[in-house]
C-alpha cells in the first residue's frame, strides 16, 4: 500500500474493467498496450490526486488500483505525456450534458449512489406478443407539443409512459442512447447545420457509429445524473407494463468481450429487457450462451444458427429473434 497525495492506494483488480466499487475502495481498471509512463488522474471537488498508474500492472495488459474515495461524484483521466487515454469501459462523460457541443477532448465521469429499484422485475413478454416502439430519446419529446417536464430527455419519455401504453405498446426501442459523439469530425457523410455549428464538425443526430458503450448519454439527462435518470426511466415503464430494448450499433472492429461485457452490464445494471444488434460482428456463440443474457431479448438482422455448431440454444425462454 502506498499513499498518494494523502490517497490511499494499493494494487487494484484487473476485473472488471472501468471503475467498479469494492470492500476496498474504488477499483479503476484500463486494458492498454502502452510500456511507457502514465497516470490516472482523479478530480474530486475538493482536490486533484495523480496516480503513476505504470507502477500498478496486475496481468497481460491490464493496469489496476485501487483507491479509498468516499466521494459520491468524481472524474478521472488518463494521460500519457501529451495524449489522453481511451477508457472504452468508462461509465460516464464529464461536461457531455450539452446536446451539440462539440467534445474533442474527454473526461470520465462516476456517480458513487445506489438506486433504489423498488419491486422492478423483469416483464419477460413473449417475443411474439411485443408490440414496440422504436423512439429517438430526444426527438420524441423536443417538441413542445410533448407536453412534458423535462423535454428530449430520458425522464421525458418516463413522462409518456402512460400515453404509450393508451397506444397498446408494451415494449419501446432505444435507438442508440450510450454516449455518442454527436459533433462529429470524423464523418465526411453527416451534415452541417448552417449558422449552428463549425464547419469543421457535422452533426451524427441519431447516434450510429462509435461510443462510450456503457454509459448513458448525458445530453439525455434533464439533470447531473444521467445513470440515475436513465433507470428512472426504466423502472417507470416496468411499472406500466412496456418493456426496454436498447440498440446497439457496434463497429465491425469492437472487441468481442467489450460486447458481451456491455451487453450484461446494461442488463444487470439498468434492468433492460433487451437488445437489438448488428448480427455481423456480434460474438453470437458467446451471448446466446450467456447465462446472465439467458432470458434478454436479442434482436438482430439474422442469425444464422445453423452454419455453427458449436451453438446450442438454451431450453426454456425464447429469447432470440430475428429483426427486420
Amino acid at each position: 500500500m502506498k499513499i498518494e497525495k494523502n490517497l490511499e492506494v494499493q494494487k487494484g483488480n484487473a476485473w472488471p474493467l472501468g471503475v467498479s466499487k469494492t470492500e476496498r475502495g474504488m477499483n479503476f481498471a484500463i486494458a492498454v498496450d502502452l510500456r511507457e509512463p502514465f497516470i490516472l488522474k482523479i478530480t474530486t471537488a475538493a482536490q486533484i490526486y495523480e496516480i503513476p498508474m505504470h507502477e500498478y500492472h496486475v496481468i497481460g495488459d491490464v493496469f489496476a488500483v485501487t483507491v479509498r474515495l468516499r466521494e459520491s461524484y468524481f472524474e478521472y483521466e488518463y494521460i500519457a505525456g501529451s495524449i489522453r487515454l481511451r477508457d472504452n469501459y468508462a461509465r460516464g462523460l464529464a461536461s457531455a450534458s450539452v446536446w451539440g457541443e462539440a467534445r474533442p477532448e474527454k473526461t470520465y465521469c462516476y456517480w458513487n449512489k445506489k438506486f433504489d429499484w423498488k419491486e422492478d422485475r423483469p416483464l419477460e413478454i413473449p417475443c411474439h406478443d411485443l408490440v414496440m416502439y422504436k423512439l429517438h430519446v430526444r426527438g420524441f419529446t423536443q417538441h413542445p407539443t410533448s407536453k412534458v417536464r423535462h423535454p428530449g430527455t430520458f425522464l421525458g419519455v418516463a413522462e409518456k409512459a402512460g400515453y404509450l401504453k393508451s397506444l397498446g405498446v408494451n415494449c419501446v426501442e432505444l435507438m442508440p442512447a450510450a454516449e455518442f459523439d454527436e459533433m462529429t469530425a470524423e464523418n465526411e457523410n453527416l451534415y452541417v447545420i448552417p449558422g449552428k455549428q463549425p464547419e469543421a464538425y457535422k452533426m451524427n443526430y441519431w447516434g450510429y457509429g462509435r461510443a462510450f458503450y456503457f454509459a448513458p448519454k448525458a445530453a439525455y439527462a434533464a439533470g447531473p445524473n444521467p445513470q440515475e435518470e436513465f433507470k428512472k426511466m426504466v423502472r417507470t415503464l416496468h411499472e406500466a407494463g412496456i418493456e426496454v430494448v436498447m440498440e446497439f450499433s457496434f463497429e465491425e472492429d469492437t472487441n468481442k468481450n467489450l460486447i458481451t461485457d456491455c451487453l450484461r452490464y446494461w442488463a444487470e445494471e439498468y434492468h433492460v429487457d433487451g437488445f437489438h444488434i448488428s448480427s455481423a460482428c456480434v460474438p453470437l456463440d458467446l451471448i446466446v450462451t450467456d447465462p446472465v443474457l439467458a432470458r434478454v431479448k436479442l434482436f438482430g438482422e439474422y442469425f444464422n444458427i445453423d452454419d455453427s455448431k458449436n451453438i446450442h440454444l438454451p431450453a426454456g425462454y425464447k429469447h432470440l429473434a430475428v429483426y427486420h
